[in-house]
Parts: C-alpha cells; structure tokens; sequence
C-alpha cells in the first residue's frame, strides 16, 4: 500500500516534523564545539611549537611590533607568554590564517598537511574542503542560526572523525618533518 497522502505532501509532512526534532538543533550545536575544539589544537600546537622552535624565538627578537598594553601587564605578571601574545594575532578557526601563522614562524606548509584525502563511500574527499565545510557550517549556525536539517547522528560523529583526521594530520607532519616524538609508540623515522 501507498502512503496515505501524495509523494510530494510527505516529503513536505517529513521536513515540518524534522524541523520539530529537538535532535537536530543539538547536533547541529555541535559543531560550533568542535570547530572550536579544533581551533583551541590548532592555537596549542602553535603557541608550543613558537617556544621551543629556534627559527621562532629569533624572528621573535628581531620583531619589530608593538605589543597592546594589558598584553605586557600580563606578561610581566606571569600570566601569559609573548608565544601567547603571536597566537592572538590568528584566528584558528580560519585555514587562511593557520596556514600563515605556521608559515610565516614555523616554516610548516599547513596546506600540505590537509590536503589529504580520505574515502568516504565512493567518494573521494580533501581534508581541506570538510573543514572549510565544517567551518562554514560552524559560521552558519553561530551568525545566522542556520540548521542543517539533514544533520543526523551518523553525519555529527562524521564532523568529529575529521576533526580527528585533521589533528593526527598535523601530528603525523610534525613527526614526519621535524622528527619529533610526540605520540607513544610510534617511531617519527
């Protein structure tokens, strides 16, 4: 048997009542969270890798910018580090200006490093492009409380593997081209 109603008054029906599920509004809620989460890694790695990088701390001592008042207020107290003080000249929620922060002081091809591609089903993916996906998703429901109606369990736990990708991505770079040792059990040779 058929539906009560016509095909096109379902579909209809079925997008009033998605409209209505609480379920959406918080799995789309969740991805300013995670933007965020990866905007806080992205900021950490940074602010660690400017105070043990020699290359760093010498275009440190050669800058030639002022620094904001409350900024050397809490720099003098202990409070914040001048590595601090670079990664607030960055938004890291933005991959034009994680691409230049690591540039620019660490000399680290961010692009390179999410480049990457990943399967997913038949389709073929570019790390870079789920996270200005991501990202602009994160802006839609931040700016202008726009909801992805279509966003289910599946795709929200999809946005957090990325998110996921990306961090091992940088961390697998880093490795790789620093020779550093920074998860347990892997040898970056």
């Amino acid at each position: 048997r058929g539906p009560v109603f016509g095909g096109q008054v379902n579909r209809v029906i079925a997008g009033h009542i998605a409209r209505l599920d609480p379920s959406i509004v918080i799995y789309n809620a969740l991805i300013p969270f995670a933007v965020a989460a990866l905007e806080h890694y992205f900021g950490r790695i940074f602010v660690i890798m400017l105070r043990y990088d020699e290359g760093a701390q010498r275009k440190l001592l050669d800058l030639d910018r002022k620094v904001e008042m409350a900024d050397a207020v809490a720099i003098s107290r202990g409070e914040k580090h001048i590595e601090e003080v670079v990664a607030s000249w960055y938004t890291f929620q933005n991959v034009d200006h994680i691409q230049r922060a690591f540039k620019d002081w660490l000399q680290i091809d961010f692009w390179k490093t999410i480049r990457r591609e990943r399967r997913r089903g038949r389709r073929v993916e570019r790390l870079s492009d789920v996270l200005n996906d991501i990202i602009g998703a994160r802006h839609g429901v931040i700016h202008r409380f726009e909801l992805d109606y279509g966003l289910d369990r599946r795709k929200t736990e999809d946005v957090f593997k990325t998110i996921q990708l990306l961090m091992d991505a940088l961390v697998e770079a880093l490795e790789i081209e620093r020779g550093l040792r920074i998860r347990d059990g892997l040898d970056p040779s």
